[in-house]
């Protein structure tokens, strides 16, 4: 069942944007429009599977997506710390190099 969602659900999109790239070929907005809708059935597909085949017990990727979120926004976090720290040590560091002259206005 997810192999069929991936292929129905990206496959049209992906041929649609090949032609697009190497051809002269120009859809119009209705076609751009159903393309996008049918590539909705990507992760209805991956819900399907869950729900009618139990691939995975809900309880159990309820705590693994709380975890995936919780690990991805702290990671986030802390490369804005990482950069804040950079930018703090190098403005430091190179203010000792290159002093500020008054006289240049």
């Amino acid at each position: 069942m997810i192999l069929w969602g991936t292929v129905i659900g990206v496959l049209p999109l992906v041929v649609e944007r090949a032609a697009i790239d190497f051809t002269d070929y120009r859809p119009s907005f209705w076609v751009n429009t159903i393309l996008i809708i049918v590539c909705a059935l990507y992760p209805l597909s991956f819900g399907y599977a869950v729900v009618k085949h139990r691939v995975m017990e809900i309880p159990v990727l309820l705590r693994r997506s709380a975890r995936y979120f919780l690990v991805q926004r702290g990671f986030v976090v802390f490369l804005f710390v990482v950069a804040l720290s950079a930018i703090a040590f190098f403005s430091h560091t190179l203010s000792r190099f290159f002093q500020p002259n008054p006289s240049a206005e």
